[in-house]
């Protein structure tokens, strides 16, 4: 057999390379073809939501990135994963700024409301556009913010971001939005509260307004690695507090997060029913997303129910009373989700799967939380 020339240079460069004496391929035909693949996959700083090959396609193929049999997001199908509020409430700890000025204590600088804020960043809420989501970020020792108590526990809460359409679905129907609260325990352990958004006009609904300041900030950062820094009274996380509190039913499983590399041990809490926010608000925040910032859903077959408790009887701050929520106990066809609006989110999502009005969010189990003002 004889081989040529081209062959037996691949072949010893091949064997440098084994040998960790040559670095690079050599120039070959073959190599070529391998080096130009390799480089149109993701890697982890290099990935979309789009439909080529930095898409969700090929992100399993990125370097680093291991997938097991217990990936997020998925569609809850039924109640294996859902615990009603008398079997599971999580215990939320969050804090809000006093109003007009942001104490930062530990020896920290105290941020006036008003007053100049050059230098000081590190005590503000930092909004980032990070190219794959609108970001809100809590440092340590800010005036806002605060911890989730999960299973003796402590998770601080790291951040916020968004992604719409939703990445959870619920009996195949997709949300509007999902808002993803963080948590980081002092061990590096993660938990994330998902919260359902829709849009409070299509359903006739009081729109909550804790993220309101986000209807001005977004478009300053509509560029990848943009920030904003936002004084801390600005956000109303007790409200956030309240909201997730006030859920009907929580659907809790260990995962793993939705962006790479995909890590595994996530622990989820995700409220049944969706909160309204305007529209307005809801379209400034999807103008900083990339469009179908949402990984598909992935196989539940063996993620099992987890063993949980309610966590505490006393959540809140004692200065805040609870708000009384408003049962919705009757099904109004009005809240079907409009046949324009669910186009919108099939497209996003690149669903081909025809949805109509049968599509229902269930509001059986729908609490509306009613604010004083």
């Amino acid at each position: 057999m004889v081989f040529g020339a081209s062959y037996l240079k691949h072949q010893f460069s091949s064997m440098l390379r084994k040998m960790h004496l040559q670095e690079h391929p050599c120039d070959c035909k073959s190599c070529k073809r391998q080096l130009a693949n390799r480089q149109t996959l993701p890697s982890m700083h290099d990935w979309t939501y789009n439909e080529g090959p930095k898409g969700p396609a090929y992100w399993h193929l990125m370097k680093g990135v291991k997938m097991g049999s217990h990936q997020s997001p998925i569609d809850f199908t039924d109640s294996t994963l859902e615990f009603d509020h008398n079997e599971f409430v999580p215990s939320i700890h969050y804090r809000n700024a006093d109003e007009g000025s942001s104490s930062i204590h530990e020896g920290h600088v105290t941020i006036t409301r008003g007053s100049s804020c050059q230098g000081r960043e590190s005590q503000l809420i930092d909004l980032v556009n990070t190219g794959h989501s609108v970001q809100i970020n809590f440092p340590m020792g800010a005036a806002v913010g605060g911890h989730v108590m999960f299973k003796e526990e402590k998770y601080h809460l790291k951040q916020i971001h968004f992604h719409s359409p939703a990445e959870h679905k619920v009996h195949g129907t997709t949300h509007r939005m999902e808002a993803h609260f963080v948590h980081v325990s002092e061990d590096g352990d993660l938990l994330v509260m998902g919260m359902f958004v829709d849009v409070a006009e299509e359903f006739k609904q009081s729109p909550v307004d804790f993220l309101d300041f986000l209807l001005h900030e977004v478009p300053k950062i509509k560029v990848k690695g943009e920030h904003d820094y936002v004084p801390p009274e600005h956000i109303d996380l007790e409200q956030a507090a309240d909201l997730i509190f006030n859920a009907s039913s929580y659907y809790c499983y260990d995962g793993s997060l939705t962006t790479p590399p995909f890590t595994e041990g996530v622990h989820w809490i995700v409220g049944h029913a969706p909160v309204f926010m305007r529209r307005a608000l809801i379209l400034a925040i999807e103008s900083g997303l990339p469009k179908g910032n949402a990984r598909p859903c992935q196989p539940a077959s063996e993620i099992g129910r987890p063993s949980l408790s309610i966590e505490s009887p006393s959540l809140r701050s004692p200065s805040r009373a609870p708000p009384s929520p408003l049962i919705l106990d009757r099904v109004d066809s009005s809240l079907h989700l409009p046949r324009l609006e669910m186009s919108r989110l099939a497209s996003q999502t690149g669903s081909e799967t025809k949805v109509d009005s049968a599509a229902i969010v269930d509001t059986s189990k729908l609490h509306v939380v009613v604010h004083s003002l």
